[in-house]
């Protein structure tokens, strides 16, 4: 993960992209990726010492969150709608 930020924030750098609006949305929602892996992390970790407190339903839906984050992603990358 450290090195696909690296190398795109050094993509944008180069590519002369930090104005672009469609970018800041996108790393908006690339933040709220990074997020939701590390909350996800920590939930791996919980389960290893066999200490969860989420219910199946909970995981079912945060399961989710990274598929429709992504989809987000492309769309806007694809799209660029602004």
């Amino acid at each position: 993960m450290i090195v696909a930020w690296l190398t795109g924030l050094l993509l944008v750098w180069l590519g002369g992209y930090l104005t672009d609006s469609w970018l800041h949305a996108k790393f908006a929602l690339v933040i709220g990726l990074t997020l939701s892996h590390v909350h996800l992390g920590r939930l791996a970790g919980r389960f290893a010492i066999d200490q969860n407190e989420k219910s199946q339903k909970y995981f079912r839906i945060i399961n989710e969150v990274p598929t429709l984050i992504m989809v987000g992603v492309v769309i806007l990358v694809i799209v660029k709608p602004f």
